[in-house]
């Protein structure tokens, strides 16, 4: 996993209980993590990216790879709002192997 620390996953799976993103074929096999202190998210406003506990923590690789595209420059998204646009953010992918990439995605701008 490309965290460092524990972070709790809160959708990730093989059904549609536990993975929103199960129906999209690309999406698939997403993963969404949280990182929680005392069972929230953030500490103080949920309203400022600043407070919430995952926000500009390092993000390390999951497996050894080859960065085969990044997009950054995209803004950050006010809590709660959706980029319709741009909907992974700011993000990198690496290849691991043939047919094996990892998407890690929304990054800070």
């Amino acid at each position: 996993m490309p965290i460092e620390e524990a972070w709790t996953v809160i959708a990730g799976g093989d059904n549609e209980l536990l993975n929103h993103h199960f129906h999209y074929k690309r999406y698939k096999h997403a993963i969404d993590l949280v990182k929680l202190k005392d069972q929230c998210s953030y500490q103080g406003s949920p309203n400022q990216l600043t407070n919430y506990y995952a926000y500009n923590l390092t993000v390390v690789a999951p497996a050894n790879g080859e960065v085969v595209e990044v997009v950054d420059g995209i803004p950050d998204c006010v809590p709660g709002e959706f980029n319709v646009k741009h909907p992974q953010g700011n993000y990198i992918i690496i290849k691991h192997a043939k047919h094996e990439y990892s998407l890690i995605a929304t990054f800070k701008a």
